[in-house]
């Protein structure tokens, strides 16, 4: 499976070797927040979509960028 692309942040999606899961990430105030860990890195993706859109409304998300194919925003 191929990682979720995130035009945003390079660290937003990325695989967990140890646990074996996507997890993402936003970086906040000078650090990361942890988002979690998921088995779809869509999911993943959607996590960091959302944290982003409640950060800055009118920010660009993978959903809006078509980084989520078979999805719409609306989906996402």
């Amino acid at each position: 499976m191929s990682p979720v692309r995130s035009a945003l942040a390079e660290e937003a999606v990325s695989w967990d070797k140890r646990r074996k899961l996507w997890q993402a990430q936003i970086g906040q105030e000078g650090s990361n927040k942890h988002l979690g860990h998921f088995v779809d890195p869509k999911d993943a993706a959607r996590a960091y979509d959302a944290a982003a859109l409640e950060r800055d409304p009118i920010s660009m998300s993978n959903a809006k960028l078509g980084l989520l194919a078979g999805t719409t925003e609306r989906e996402a």
